[in-house]
């Protein structure tokens, strides 16, 4: 399974060469029994083909239900306390509590202000919500994105927020897009 998060053009002498990252989930087992777990997969093209390799391991994957919905307030301010408030809202969708700033469900934590997703052993984990994947990568994917005027960027905006687990309604897209510009 693939979960794509960046793609860059590079272009060389005679054609462009598309390099993309994604989360590939892969289910191992140890000790009979199973467990999902997320890697950072680049995915560069060459004349050959597709190559593929394992940039990084962002770690075991937990998996939560959608809890109760809980309408989402716009909050004043800048992209990156609007793009919080998205997450806040939607880890509390998710069962999650805010304790000591951190919000917490069973063996996991969502830290927003470091930006880091860990279990109880202090393990960087993976949350999967909705169509996506929170944990640190993709939180300093959104929290450190750099504004790029064009069609392709904000193709690209819209397609981490998903990403990301985030369900974002299309006019709270255009007002993180418009804070998005401003920062």
């Amino acid at each position: 399974m693939f979960w794509g998060f960046d793609s860059k053009i590079y272009k060389y002498k005679y054609s462009a060469h598309i390099q993309m990252v994604f989360i590939r989930v892969k289910n191992r087992v140890y000790n009979g029994k199973s467990s999902d777990y997320a890697y950072l997969v680049e995915n560069k093209w060459s004349k050959y083909g597709p190559r593929q390799k394992v940039k990084k391991y962002l770690g075991k994957i937990y998996k939560f239900d959608f809890v109760e919905d809980i309408n989402f307030e716009a909050v004043d301010g800048s992209y990156k306390k609007l793009l919080s408030s998205l997450f806040e809202n939607e880890l509390k969708r998710n069962g999650f509590v805010l304790k000591n700033n951190v919000y917490v469900c069973e063996d996991c934590s969502a830290d927003l202000n470091n930006l880091k997703v860990l279990n109880i052993k202090g393990k960087n984990i993976v949350l999967q919500l909705n169509a996506g994947f929170v944990c640190e990568y993709s939180l300093n994917e959104l929290f450190n994105l750099k504004f790029n005027e064009g069609e392709d960027f904000k193709k690209e905006f819209a397609k981490k927020l998903v990403l990301s687990g985030l369900d974002v309604k299309p006019e709270v897209f255009v007002e993180l897009y418009k804070k998005l510009i401003v920062k």
